[in-house]
């Protein structure tokens, strides 16, 4: 079978869920990557937790994480010695009944249907079985030798073979164990054959090749929409089992991955065209002035994030800097960052050297936070937030995550209209990503993807559920709601109101992305970068962490320590505004105009139109607005500037 992106109805996003995301992404696109937080998820506790490792499932339980907002992936990967391949499965599958094959290191032929963005769809190998031979057709692993065989289905094809007994490669290959094996029931299937051996059942194509074939597809199915964005890939390696209630073994040194089976060199021959990796990184950093900055001004990252270095020769470089998702995303086409989780021991041998090029080190792109959770769901501990102090070097989130029971009753409930915050939300204003960990109320994604929608939901640190609403009718008036407000009685969330409302405006302050301070007046919306201070800029937060220093901003303004005290007469405005067109948030003040393209019927086009274009315009107000701080008398020059800019085209 053809692996494909293809989502449960129930799991596509709908309004106004879809446009909060997508006009966060748009919020946090010129934040460096090790800023921006990310629901994290394990595709074991997800897609296998009831020890069922088939094809189909798989597929549909990925194709439903992605479509729900999942953006970091943990991915358990297990070493088949005997098959010399890579699988999802963790119990070796015998080489002499298996007629699959290793996913071949060749690279996808890019296309130019969008500049960088370039595709190349893998067309995985399926599996038909007509027979089965418990014969040994290899001797790379003796421990497969040894099959009984039954039919676990009286409709499918099965053979049978006597229990044997064979050694065990350990960790030292001069000695060795014998121990029994186990039964094993073999039994044909659309996908392959199937093994099940101590209540874990595997497809016999269950290894890499599905995930890169669905992942190629993901990227093509969404490389000219607007659902567009950077996925993070880390991998667990562990060695496949004889079985599952068995402890793995060691592979000999013969039976490690060849050069061209590692994880990097497979991994880059089939996803190369969507892959940013060590080397690219390592590049970049050396020399900013022909990477970043050689970029244009709104593709490249916000610098007040990381570290630069100048030489004699005026180059400058960083030794901690990471590019932001349109530089990686839009400006050269990469949808894809891989790393390192945990190593068994038992695959110590694993040559990593040859990986290095494509796979990032251990716990080089996530941070594991300890936090101290009370018993109410508060977090006592472990946040990164700091009253009072907004030096970056003090409150470091980069690449932060954590997981917990997260209060996991919460996600039953509808989240809108919104309620209470969950300890998912709690942990995002935190500025860390939250790991889920565990099966949501025993349901696997591909069963039920709504619980895990609702914890994406969780993870929307801008807007509040049920929100943007533009608009609302009064008596028999409609009131639009283009304008963006931060709201203290919705705990820091956003909501869209009347521009022509009066509130204080929110005012970036300094080189700190965390320092702000408040208009000392209120204004309608379209005044609001006239009456912040000098020296400061009517900006919005680009981060959950951003946004947490805004709402504490305002806390001290308005000389109270609990927010139950303030209610939303105290919102403050933030500089996004959908008054060019209902369903497109930018920033960049009153006139702003949307970076999609005009086209009258919005359902379609969300769907066909070029991202790179979006960023080109989005982000250009994100620059103006973070990398010069304007004083009080070019305030009006610089805001025509921006709307002269608007009709920048992609280029790539």
């Amino acid at each position: 079978m053809s692996v494909s992106f293809s989502p449960n109805t129930s799991a596509v996003q709908k309004d106004p869920w879809d446009t909060a995301q997508r006009s966060q992404r748009d919020l946090s696109l010129q934040v460096p990557l090790n800023y921006v937080n990310h629901p994290a998820v394990s595709l074991t506790a997800a897609c296998f937790p009831d020890g069922q490792y088939d094809e189909d499932r798989f597929v549909q339980c990925l194709s439903n994480l992605l479509e729900v907002g999942f953006r970091r992936l943990l991915a358990d990967v297990y070493w088949d010695s005997g098959r010399q391949d890579w699988s999802f499965c963790p119990v070796s599958i015998p080489a002499s009944v298996s007629s699959d094959t290793s996913p071949s290191a060749t690279a996808p032929t890019p296309s130019s249907s969008m500049g960088a963005l370039s595709t190349g769809l893998l067309t995985p190998h399926t599996t038909s079985v007509t027979s089965i031979s418990t014969a040994p057709s290899s001797t790379r692993s003796s421990e497969h030798q040894g099959v009984v065989a039954r039919s676990a289905d009286p409709t499918s094809s099965s053979i049978t073979s006597d229990i044997s007994t064979s050694p065990l490669v350990g960790s030292d290959n001069s000695t060795s164990s014998s121990i029994t094996q186990p039964s094993f029931s073999v039994s044909a299937s659309p996908n392959g054959t199937i093994f099940e051996a101590s209540g874990c059942a595997c497809s016999s194509t269950i290894n890499l090749s599905v995930l890169m074939g669905l992942l190629n597809d993901y990227f093509t199915s969404t490389e000219n929409t607007l659902s567009a964005n950077l996925l993070y890939l880390v991998f667990n390696m562990h060695a496949s089992a004889v079985s599952p209630t068995k402890p793995a073994q060691a592979p000999s040194p013969s039976d490690l991955p060849a050069p061209s089976s590692l994880l990097g060199p497979v991994l880059s021959g089939n996803l190369s065209a969507y892959i940013y990796g060590p080397s690219e990184l390592s590049s970049d950093r050396a020399n900013l002035n022909s990477s970043w900055y050689r970029a244009a001004s709104w593709q490249s990252p916000d610098t007040s994030y990381f570290t630069v270095n100048t030489s004699r020769n005026n180059i400058h470089s960083t030794p901690d800097g990471w590019p932001n998702e349109v530089y990686v995303e839009f400006s050269h086409g990469r949808r894809l960052l891989i790393g390192w989780g945990d190593i068994d021991p038992q695959m110590a041998g694993y040559n990593m050297s040859g990986d290095q090029g494509t796979i990032f080190a251990q716990d080089e792109f996530q941070a594991l936070r300890t936090m101290n959770i009370s018993d109410a769901g508060n977090v006592e501990s472990g946040c990164i937030y700091q009253t009072n102090i907004t030096d970056l070097a003090m409150v470091n989130s980069s690449w932060a995550f954590t997981t917990d029971d997260f209060n996991l009753e919460a996600l039953k409930a509808d989240l809108s209209p919104y309620s209470k915050l969950d300890l998912i939300t709690r942990l995002t204003n935190c500025g860390i990503s939250p790991l889920l960990n565990t099966t949501l109320f025993n349901m696997p994604a591909d069963v039920n993807p709504t619980y895990y929608q609702n914890f994406t939901h969780s993870t929307i640190w801008s807007w509040a559920p049920g929100q943007p609403s533009n608009n609302e009718t009064n008596s028999t008036v409609v009131v639009d709601h283009d304008c963006a407000v931060l709201d203290p009685s919705l705990h820091g969330r956003w909501r869209a109101c009347d521009c022509s409302n009066r509130y204080l405006a929110a005012c970036r302050s300094g080189p700190s992305p965390y320092a702000w301070e408040l208009a000392p007046y209120t204004v309608p919306y379209s005044a609001a970068d006239d009456a912040c201070p000098p020296n400061t800029t009517f900006s919005a937060p680009r981060t959950a962490l951003e946004n947490t220093y805004l709402l504490a901003a305002l806390y001290n303004h308005a000389g109270f320590s609990r927010p139950e005290y303030l209610d939303e007469d105290y919102s403050i405005w933030v500089d996004f505004n959908s008054l060019d067109r209902g369903d497109c948030w930018v920033m960049g003040g009153p006139n702003a105009t949307c970076p999609y393209n005009n086209h009258e019927s919005q359902t379609e086009n969300r769907r066909t139109v070029i991202v790179p274009t979006i960023a080109a315009i989005i982000v250009l107000f994100v620059t103006a607005l973070t990398l010069f701080v304007k004083c009080s008398a070019n305030r009006r020059s610089s805001r025509r500037t921006k709307r002269e800019l608007n009709g920048w085209d992609y280029e790539g």
